[in-house]
């Protein structure tokens, strides 16, 4: 006699489970992403704000009308101050001229949250010359200040669609290596450009926010190899 298996439905209970746990699946955060590198180096920063207290190796604003960086539940918070904006700084060695950052990002409250690195400008002063500003409404822009008008009004270089939601934390990756700016959002490619403000000497990385409050986590800095 011929032996044939015998196929029985899964009971309901397993399947039920499976949902559950594909709908956990869904709701965690964004895996790690490796960003677009043109070529990996060392390390600069790597902090996952699990300590007790903010490493002093990042600046964070000071005096009563500036805005403030504490820990909430293993990530930084960073608030807006009177100025309506807050941000965290990290200083890099000198000679550091082509670096790229991952991190997390959630806007709680905020309108906008943004990377910049970081240049000197003619006074010896620190400057920026073009950054990246991702919307809480998924909008990503990538902008320089306006010269010809006002320091603080920006021109829009690229402006891209994520399909990011209210509440969602952002993967970023950047990428500024000599003329050229690399941007990813969760995996996904948003701006390639080249921009003359990306060359030459980076003095450190600045991540900062307009309006009310925001969270960022896991970051990291490398300075691309040879």
């Amino acid at each position: 006699m011929r032996w044939q298996p015998v196929m029985k439905a899964a009971p309901l209970s397993i399947l039920l489970l499976g949902l559950h746990f594909s709908v956990l699946a869904a709701d965690k955060t964004p895996k790690e992403m490796r960003p677009k590198l043109l070529r990996e180096g060392q390390v600069l920063v790597a902090d996952d704000f699990s300590a007790a207290e903010i490493d002093k190796g990042w600046r964070i604003p000071q005096g009563e009308f500036a805005g403030k960086v504490t820990l909430q539940d293993g990530a930084a918070l960073i608030e807006t101050g009177v100025g309506r904006q807050g941000y965290i700084y990290r200083q890099f060695e000198s000679g550091t001229t082509d670096a790229s950052i991952q991190l997390l990002m959630k806007p709680v409250s905020s309108t906008w949250m943004g990377v910049r690195f970081m240049t000197d400008g003619e006074d010896g002063a620190k400057n920026w010359k073009i950054a990246t500003i991702i919307y809480a409404s998924g909008i990503v822009r990538v902008v320089e200040p306006d010269a010809t008008a006002d320091a603080a009004k920006l021109k829009v270089l690229k402006s891209t669609k994520t399909d990011l939601k209210p509440g969602d934390w952002w993967r970023v990756s950047i990428e500024s290596r000599e003329d050229k700016l690399l941007v990813r959002v969760n995996g996904k490619d948003m701006a390639e450009l080249k921009h003359p403000g990306t060359a030459g000497d980076k003095k450190g990385v600045l991540v900062n926010l307009y309006g009310g409050t925001g969270l960022i986590d896991e970051v990291k800095v490398m300075a691309a190899g040879k």
